[in-house]
């Protein structure tokens, strides 16, 4: 899972050399994917056209407007660039987004008004999903997921029962919508990987669906353990890598990256904020903590 700042910076550049490391290292002789967590499931036909065809206008006009934030500029600046990693490399491309109108319904009225074949669709491991939080995911939810949510803003003469009424997010909606795209993600994940034994997938999110380990990556290995145990796949099958991060986008108060969060006398609940940090040129020396010492 590699995890980049995309927001208005060139972030698919070192995404795609990422990738083009890995595969290249990896060869052809197992099944190779790319992971797409901004593209939604519908748009699957339009990476498999350009994956044959390589007509990169029309995969750019297929993606341009597909979600809120796929903009033309992101497309070409993030997406692009994986695509063409991903065909010079002979991988497939996997579309992993929900449908931005499933997301809307979760915020709006929460995962139980969405459509049940959706639904369903969404979330393969039922059983663990409603399962309650174990310790590390509870911290996740709590000091890491949430971190992102921004009250609405309610005039000092208006009324927060009439703002929530007209569609301002709670932290209840946020929160819905944030799990679905994670299950989401893994759920696809977990059906490409599942009938292709030893095969490799490089998803591309933003920084912070990446940070500390919590969203798709380990819902992805409680599926394989809910659903397919027999298959050995552990935490140890998954690796998360932040590209180029910034101290913001590891939830940092300072000028320097957070590497935890979590109880600092117990490493039982600690969260690590990757397995890997990859820049595109060497750091500032006090941008990461431990040089410092």
């Amino acid at each position: 899972f590699e995890g980049g700042e995309t927001r208005g910076t060139p972030a698919g550049n070192l995404a795609s050399d990422v990738i083009r490391e890995m595969l290249g290292a990896r060869g052809q002789k197992y099944p190779s994917a790319v992971g797409l967590a901004s593209v939604p499931y519908v748009l699957q036909p339009t990476l498999d056209t350009y994956l044959s065809d390589g007509d990169e206008r029309a995969a750019l006009d297929a993606l341009s407007g597909s979600s809120p934030r796929m903009t033309r500029v992101y497309a070409v600046d993030v997406v692009l660039p994986v695509l063409r990693a991903a065909r010079a490399c002979g991988a497939e491309a996997l579309a992993l987004a929900p449908d931005p109108v499933d997301v809307e319904v979760a915020r709006r009225s929460g995962l139980q008004e969405l459509d049940m074949g959706r639904r369903e669709r969404y979330v393969r491991d039922v059983a663990g999903f409603v399962t309650k939080a174990d310790g590390a995911s509870k911290l996740f939810n709590e000091k890491v997921l949430m971190e992102g949510y921004v009250p609405p803003v309610v005039p000092p003469d208006g009324d927060a029962a009439v703002a929530a009424s007209a569609g301002a997010e709670s932290p209840g909606s946020y929160f819905a919508a944030k799990i679905l795209q994670d299950e989401a993600v893994a759920s696809a994940l977990y059906a490409w990987t599942y009938p292709r034994p030893k095969s490799f997938v490089a998803v591309v999110q933003d920084a912070e669906d990446v940070v500390f380990g919590g969203g798709a990556a380990r819902r992805f290995v409680r599926m394989w353990g809910g659903l397919a145990p027999e298959g050995g796949v552990t935490e140890d099958a998954v690796a998360t890598i932040l590209l180029d991060p910034t101290a913001k986008n590891t939830l940092s108060g300072s000028r320097m990256l957070r590497l935890n969060v979590g109880t600092p006398v117990s490493t039982r609940f600690q969260l690590k904020v990757s397995d890997y940090i990859w820049f595109s040129s060497s750091p500032r020396v006090n941008l990461i903590p431990r040089l410092m010492r």
